[in-house]
């Protein structure tokens, strides 16, 4: 195996630090973050090379891609809340599009594989069971910048690969990211009420499998679009249930979010326009799963493998 030069942008955040967490133990990595190396994250005794760099910030990268010469990057740094991408289209656009281009400019410069991570709610939600070949049709502007993403991507004339990822969920690494299980355990062990919404129809993604696919796309150069999906179809409030049984919290605390008001409201106080959500966004994993030799997991089998993680830490404290 050829010892490769990795970076990952968004290492500090949820998919991205366990992207990091797995690759670190072949390759070299070269975690970019916007606030690292502010966490307890892996130093370079441990083959990783910390930067902190606004993706936004072109010539920031064009240096530092420069100075570590890397073999492939992986792009999982995002503006992923939907309602802020809709109510601050100038800066998610930065983030999720311009930021992309800047990227395959370096990359075609150097013929660097990317690997870019884009997501299932690129489609509309009317019939479900998505398939690459499906034509994508979104609903809300999170997910055409993913798409205007995805375009550049695919007009790169060096090696690419997009994984659209369905509704990802496992344990954070490092103390950071945006892991709903995270914060829904954190909600629960505090008997706190969760809310999730009965009718959004996704096909869960357990995040240790999205390690896996992306360790082996960039050893055997694996390029082209997948769908990265768990094997089961099923609404998020059936999905925090079986979560909250299986890891024995009480079922009745995770209720229906139309019992909640639809408007949130910002940390300044002000009312903020919520974002359309497509309802059936479930995707077809066959081809990932014809071309990857990593174990695509039922839901109830990756949740009983997060209960023993969650067992394990606990017994070692």
């Amino acid at each position: 195996m050829v010892r490769k030069k990795v970076v990952i942008t968004g290492a500090g955040g949820f998919v991205g630090s366990n992207v990091l967490s797995l690759v670190l133990n072949r390759h070299h990595c070269i975690g970019v973050d916007l606030n690292s190396p502010g966490r307890n994250l892996p130093s370079v005794d441990q083959n990783v090379d910390w930067y902190s760099a606004d993706i936004t910030d072109h010539r920031q990268m064009l240096k530092l891609i420069d100075t570590v010469r890397p073999d492939v990057i992986v792009h999982t740094a995002a503006a992923a809340d939907v309602d802020y991408c809709e109510n601050n289209k100038t800066a998610a656009a930065a983030v999720n599009t311009e930021s992309v281009k800047y990227l395959i400019d370096m990359c075609t410069q150097r013929q660097i594989h990317i690997i870019f991570f884009s997501t299932d709610t690129v489609f509309d939600g009317k019939k479900g069971w998505y398939g690459e070949y499906d034509a994508p049709n979104p609903v809300n502007y999170y997910a055409e910048t993913k798409i205007a993403a995805e375009n550049l991507v695919c007009a790169y004339q060096g090696p690419w690969t997009i994984f659209r990822l369905s509704l990802v969920f496992g344990l954070t690494r490092f103390g950071g990211g945006n892991s709903f299980l995270s914060r829904m355990l954190d909600q629960l062990m505090n008997s706190q009420k969760v809310y999730f919404p009965s009718l959004e129809v996704r096909t869960p993604a357990y995040v240790n499998m999205i390690a896996g696919c992306v360790v082996e796309s960039l050893e055997r150069q694996i390029t082209g679009l997948y769908h990265l999906a768990g094997n089961n179809s099923m609404g998020r409030l059936e999905m925090a249930r079986i979560i909250a049984k299986n890891l024995g919290f009480d079922q009745n605390l995770v209720r229906d979010s139309s019992e909640k008001p639809v408007i949130s409201e910002s940390e300044k106080g002000e009312t903020i326009t919520r974002a359309n959500r497509p309802l059936d966004v479930s995707l077809r994993n066959e081809k990932a799963k014809e071309t990857f030799s990593v174990h695509f997991p039922d839901f109830t089998e990756a949740v009983n493998d997060i209960k023993g993680l969650l067992f394990s830490k606990h017994s070692s404290l």
